[in-house]
């Protein structure tokens, strides 16, 4: 791999599906993938992800509250039909690598399983891109944010806060939302609105 991940230094990481194909089919795809990808920033699990899904809200809250050590702090994200944007952080050796082997593993299984498919879902290894300024943080966190709209899933900026799989409504309303790290970007922002 070109790029060579360093804690507590910032990457874009994305994927899309093979041969550009959709890997977000219904909501529940999408929201399957959001709990997924914030369950694995932990590295400490003992236990799989379909095993933990199945548990009720209150036995979820204690594990996950249970665990300390992590692969990598999620700062943006938006899931698209065919393919995914995210911010990482790298806060644990080979956090990312790992965090993302996790995550993409996991989906693909539930996706196959799911649609009655096999074989692989996304296009190879997922690219990185090393984030080296300020400047540039802002730019990719616009970019992320932006793209249900220059892909016109979306038909204006206004229309962004509604996008649902995407961490723009939880910057825009300063929303908690659980495994999101923004503070270093809501820091850099006088308005984080892309109104038209």
């Amino acid at each position: 791999r070109q790029t060579v991940f360093a804690e507590n230094e910032y990457y874009h990481v994305y994927n899309r599906g093979v041969n550009k194909r959709k890997i977000f089919l219904k909501p529940h795809h999408y929201l399957r993938a959001i709990e997924t990808l914030k369950y694995y920033l932990f590295s400490d699990h003992k236990v799989r992800f379909s095993y933990y899904n199945r548990w009720g809200t209150e036995q979820k809250q204690k594990y996950i509250d249970s665990l300390s050590n992590s692969n990598a702090s999620l700062v943006a994200y938006v899931l698209m039909p065919n393919h995914f944007h995210l911010l990482l952080s790298q806060t644990g050796n080979n956090g990312i690598t790992d965090f993302l082997r996790l995550f993409e593993n996991s989906y693909t299984r539930y996706f196959n399983t799911a649609t009655k498919r096999i074989g692989p879902l996304l296009q190879g290894r997922f690219k990185a891109v090393h984030i080296e300024t300020d400047e540039q943080l802002q730019h990719i966190v616009r970019y992320i944010h932006l793209n249900p709209y220059t892909s016109r899933l979306v038909d204006s900026t206004k229309s962004l806060a509604s996008y649902p799989w995407s961490s723009y409504p939880s910057y825009l309303h300063n929303s908690v939302e659980t495994q999101l790290q923004n503070e270093i970007i809501t820091n850099q922002f006088n308005s984080l609105s892309y109104e038209d």
